[in-house]
């Protein structure tokens, strides 16, 4: 199994129903799959929205990158459905180890993939709308076949990355004491590809808030000129 793949150490079935923690745990577990549940719920209904609506949407660059965000958060939120949540009611103790090796993997492939690709393409969105308003004559990189390269090379880039981590991450296994997948090796992962790719899950988010920032700040400005 690839360094990078969680382990599921025991389901709910195994929690001591005596322990101080067992409501908080159950309790947390309900909540997990009602949010699980209504996301699904939301991804569906955006995405009839966007069918229904795509001869407008297609008029606007925006709503593709949207399209394939709702894609990637589609993906991921149904692995989380029927793969990451079951496996913490279900006790496959008695499956067989490579059954549960791929299993697991699979589960661990699509939520890192639906993480990266939600990062990325919640940037992109962001730069698009920054591009509308503060530089648009700079439109043209979304439209057309360059928006085509750009959203295919965001989907290699978050494969790339997905890969990445998963190869060169460290042994998880879930704890049922913190509800988290937690490192079976302590010491810190010193691969510069991988402390890359967890440097860029912060910078990212802090560059998207700057963007907007600088966003209102080009509006009031474009608001006064225009009194």
């Amino acid at each position: 199994m690839s360094a990078g793949v969680g382990i599921m150490n025991g389901s709910v079935q195994d929690l001591d129903t005596d322990a101080p923690s067992y409501p908080l745990v159950i309790t947390c577990i309900v909540i997990y799959g009602v949010m699980i549940a209504v996301g699904l719920i939301a991804v569906a209904l955006f995405t009839v929205a966007q069918i229904s609506g795509r001869n407008t949407f297609a008029q606007f660059p925006f709503f593709k990158i949207v399209r394939q965000l709702t894609l990637a958060n589609g993906v991921y939120l149904l692995f989380q459905a029927i793969n990451v949540f079951p496996s913490m009611l279900i006790d496959v103790d008695d499956t067989p180890t490579w059954l549960q090796e791929l299993w697991w993997s699979m589960g661990d492939i699509v939520t890192e993939l639906g993480d990266q690709a939600t990062l990325y393409f919640t940037f992109l969105m962001g730069l698009n709308r920054f591009i509308v308003f503060a530089i648009p004559r700079a439109l043209w990189i979304f439209q057309g076949n360059s928006l085509r390269l750009i959203l295919l090379s965001t989907w290699l880039l978050t494969i790339g990355i997905t890969a990445v981590r998963l190869m060169m991450g460290p042994s998880k296994k879930f704890s049922r004491k913190t509800l988290s997948f937690e490192a079976i090796l302590l010491q810190p992962n010193t691969n510069w590809l991988f402390q890359a790719t967890t440097l860029a899950g912060y910078v990212i988010p802090l560059l998207l808030i700057v963007l907007y920032i600088l966003i209102f700040f080009f509006l009031r400005k474009k608001r006064q000129s225009t009194k």
